[in-house]
Formats: C-alpha cells, structure tokens, sequence
C-alpha cells in the first residue's frame, strides 16, 4: 500500500517500497485477494484525506 500511496501523491519512497515488496513475495505472485484488500485500503485513505481538505 505504501507503494501506491507514494506514487498517487507523488512522494519519495516509491524504490524502497517496491524492493521491500519484492523480498516479502520472493518471486511469487500476489494474491488477488491480498491486491484487492490492498487497494481497496489505498482507495480509503485517499478519500479520507480528500474529505478534509478546504
């Protein structure tokens, strides 16, 4: 999720987040089910913050 997080807002980290991504795995596909939680978590943290803002 932090991957997606930081390319969405355009922050630094996207490398590190990516390699840390690819160790975890270790050449194994992630499961959907994992990738649907994932952005489905992503998702909610982006309107959150949209609903704060003026």
């Amino acid at each position: 999720m932090a991957y997606l997080l930081c390319a969405l807002l355009d922050l630094p980290g996207q490398a590190e987040s990516r390699s840390y991504i690819q160790g975890w795995l270790q050449g194994a596909a992630l499961p959907e089910k994992s990738a649907k939680r994932i952005f489905g978590a992503a998702d909610r943290i982006m309107k959150a913050g949209q609903a704060v803002q003026p």
